[in-house]
């Protein structure tokens, strides 16, 4: 993998290189950008050991997508996050302009092989990377849907709804977000 050697972050020289491509090579007119991981950006999870954080990506990772994205306005405030693998679903926002979207699983909020005590929900207490890392990371989230569900992104020109749906079709999370 081209990543740094202790994982600090996830993403190589190569991966990153390639994302500032391909958002500098889109067309001027491009209506969003959906930024996809398969582990969340913005949650905060517990740091296990310096840099490394339990069910996020370490700061270096965060760092690299924010250079990125606030090196042209436009594709901050054009681009949607997407990810999973938290066992649950919620949406994270930066200043109400930049959001990371989580759905969770359909079938399996928790594996159905584990005790209740092994997955517990990590409550966010105050967002710290935000304060300490000059925005790089949320400060706002939903309370989060702890039912198997899937996640629904609907997006127009100027707009996305993202919602998740449950077996049953209720929804939870409604989340509007209109480009600025």
């Amino acid at each position: 993998f081209d990543r740094a050697e202790d994982e600090s972050d996830i993403v190589g020289e190569r991966q990153w290189k390639w994302l500032r491509d391909a958002c500098e090579s889109a067309p001027q007119d491009t209506d969003w950008f959906l930024i996809c991981n398969g582990s969340p950006l913005l949650n905060e999870g517990p740091e296990t050991k310096p840099g490394h954080f339990k069910k996020t990506v370490g700061q270096a990772t965060r760092d690299g997508l924010f250079n990125i994205l606030r090196s042209n306005d436009a594709w901050y405030k054009k681009s949607i996050l997407l990810s999973g693998d938290l066992h649950y679903s919620v949406w994270h926002s930066v200043d109400d302009e930049l959001y990371e979207l989580t759905a969770s699983s359909l079938t399996h909020s928790k594996p159905w092989f584990c005790c209740k005590c092994w997955f517990k929900y990590l409550p966010i207490e105050a967002y710290t990377k935000y304060k300490e890392y000059d925005r790089n990371g949320a400060n706002k989230k939903s309370e989060p849907c702890k039912k198997n569900s899937f996640g629904l992104l609907k997006i127009t020109k100027n707009k996305f709804h993202f919602c998740v749906k449950d077996a049953f079709g209720y929804s939870y999370l409604g989340v509007v977000h209109k480009k600025k």
